[in-house]
């Protein structure tokens, strides 16, 4: 038995390497982002989260067919910007980070509820 650690992000991480330069020789435009989605019922989506994916949000579970159809699954949406600067490109500003206060969550209380949720710490 082989046994490689990570080897999913690895590959993602490859894969995203390599896709521009083979989408622009095959139909002669560079991709500025790639997109995948993941069954969230069957997957945690680990390997892209590992692989610096951004999770933007859900489908509605409608599948190809549109609104008239019964719900399919729905899925988490991953985005990977292959370009530096993609924000900018599509004239989307890029999302903020909002530091706490000094001392609003740094030895207060609630401290670990904050940083870890209801994960069980083995206490």
């Amino acid at each position: 038995m082989v046994r490689c650690a990570n080897l999913a992000s690895h590959a993602l991480s490859l894969c995203a390497s390599q896709v521009s330069q083979d989408f622009e020789r095959r139909y002669g435009l560079r991709p500025w982002l790639l997109e995948s989605f993941v069954e969230t019922p069957t997957y945690e989506g680990s390997c892209y989260k590992g692989a610096n994916w951004i999770r933007v949000g859900q489908t509605k579970g409608r599948g190809r067919n549109g609104p008239n159809h019964a719900v399919k699954s729905i899925k988490d949406v991953y985005l990977y910007a292959l370009v530096q600067g993609f924000h900018d490109r599509v004239g989307v500003a890029p999302p903020t980070v909002q530091r706490p206060e000094r001392g609003e969550w740094l030895g207060g209380p609630g401290l670990a509820e904050h940083e870890f949720g209801d994960c069980e710490t083995g206490r």
